[in-house]
């Protein structure tokens, strides 16, 4: 592997450690938004499940980049991209159970 390819491999690495950290924060803002309000207003904003499935998507995508993105020098980059990536999926269950709650009518 010569000096020029290792070193646009090291820069792919980069670009995918900060793209796993921005896709972490954007998946996790209904989530934000959910536990900063004092009632469901914020979770009957982003109830519709296409916006969650696509949210919840972003996150899937930072966990690959942010694994991938470790081998770079930015690895607490992508350290951080899968950590709040992982709460964005965890964020992605919990509307998923709210919403199926919501749709029978329990709350």
């Amino acid at each position: 592997m010569t000096n020029q390819s290792r070193q646009q491999t090291n820069s792919d690495a980069k670009n995918k450690a900060i793209a796993s950290l921005v896709l972490g924060v954007i998946s996790i803002i209904p989530i934000i938004l959910f536990f900063s309000s004092k009632s469901f207003t914020a979770f009957r904003a982003f109830h519709s499940i296409k916006i969650i499935i696509l949210l919840s998507s972003f996150s899937i995508l930072g966990i690959i980049l942010g694994i991938k993105g470790l081998n770079s020098s930015k690895k607490n980059l992508a350290i951080g991209g899968i950590t709040i990536s992982i709460v964005g999926v965890l964020g992605f269950l919990f509307f998923l159970y709210m919403w199926f709650i919501v749709s029978i009518g329990a709350i």
